[in-house]
């Protein structure tokens, strides 16, 4: 392991779509998706199946999240975000 600070471009090429990484795909792309559903479940202008529909996509990407160590480093304020990864990491131990 190296002390050198990392630039996403030594993680993910800009002609690269996906990183394989612990033995799993990431996708460009997950985290910023991730956080545009979190301002939907956040917003008072969304409605309870727009919120639904986007706490379902982060769940969906949460696997691919947790792949990059994301558990040990991360809090979420939204706590329906932070359950659903709370008990992916629980599950995954």
């Amino acid at each position: 392991m190296t002390n050198k600070a990392i630039s996403p471009e030594d993680i993910l090429s800009d002609n690269e779509s996906f990183v394989q990484y612990e033995g799993g795909t990431i996708r460009k792309g997950s985290f910023a998706a991730i956080i545009a559903n979190a301002d939907i479940l956040d917003s008072s202008n969304a409605t309870p199946a727009e919120k639904a529909a986007a706490l379902d996509m982060i769940r969906s990407l949460l696997p691919a999240i947790m792949l990059s160590g994301a558990a040990k480093h991360l809090i979420w304020k939204n706590p329906q975000i932070q359950q659903s990864m709370d008990e992916l990491a629980h599950h995954q131990k």
